[in-house]
């Protein structure tokens, strides 16, 4: 297993600490490199190792839930995250072992955000005047594409973002997960004022969206936990909270920065 303490780095995405242990320098390059602007010395919630070993160009990421731990159990990663506990350890056996690495993160920052009384998403979060727009929506609709257009805001990430609440109210956390053909990531935290549902149209224009289907589309926009039958119902009171103290609404637009008219309104 890992030398934990040869190769060590921590990363920190909304207040939460995850350290990640691993006995391969070069990889461990990228990671330096990739969550750069999400270092931190902080003491950490989870404990991650991963040892690292030459295997092949199958990279199958399906994972199953043994009540509150994950596991995966493929030719190419073995191995769990028991966030209760605080570990998780994998054997890494493919040709791109930072892709492994990257998701495997993700799902413990899925979990612990859960813990702590929030929510990873699958949205675009883009803050104006101090205040972040989540735009929501499966991939294809156009985060990017909206994220592109807002020269006048800042992005704390196109695709995937940690919604959260305090004493103050719901805020939202960028996170280091991306890739180069997104709009690079921001680590910033901020209030949450507008969940905006997205629709591609030929018009621009805001519609109220009833309450089932925000619901199920919020719903679906959780990665990892929603195919959980164990967060399930969890999960749905989760995102009722939200959409009851959060307005929202759906947003048909153009790939035009127009549609911002719309939402400051």
């Amino acid at each position: 297993m890992v030398d934990a303490e040869k190769y060590k780095t921590t990363i920190l995405v909304a207040g939460i600490p995850v350290s990640v242990s691993l006995n391969d320098h070069r990889v461990y390059r990228l990671i330096q490199h990739h969550y750069r602007d999400f270092l931190s010395g902080s003491d950490s919630k989870l404990n991650i190792e991963f040892d690292i070993k030459e295997g092949s160009n199958v990279l199958d990421m399906s994972a199953h839930f043994e009540q509150r731990i994950v596991r995966f159990d493929q030719i190419g990663i073995r191995g769990f995250i028991d966030s209760d506990s605080g570990k998780g350890q994998f054997s890494i056996a493919v040709d791109r072992p930072f892709e492994a690495i990257d998701y495997c993160i993700r799902v413990g920052y899925a979990l612990l955000a859960y813990q702590a009384g929030g929510l990873m998403v699958h949205a675009a979060g883009i803050m104006r005047n101090q205040r972040v727009y989540l735009f929501v929506g499966h991939s294809g609709i156009g985060k990017t594409t909206v994220s592109r257009l807002s020269q006048d805001g800042i992005v704390l990430n196109d695709d995937l973002v940690i919604v959260m609440k305090n004493e103050n109210g719901w805020f939202v956390s960028g996170t280091p997960f991306w890739n180069p053909t997104q709009v690079r990531p921001t680590n910033i935290s901020a209030g949450l004022a507008k969940i905006l549902f997205l629709k591609q149209d030929t018009q621009v224009y805001i519609e109220e969206v009833g309450r089932g289907s925000a619901l199920a589309e919020l719903v679906a926009s959780v990665p990892i936990l929603s195919g959980s039958e164990y967060y399930g119902s969890g999960l749905l009171e989760r995102c009722v909270l939200l959409l009851s103290e959060i307005p929202h609404h759906r947003l048909h637009f153009l790939p035009q920065p127009s549609f911002w008219q719309e939402v400051l309104e």
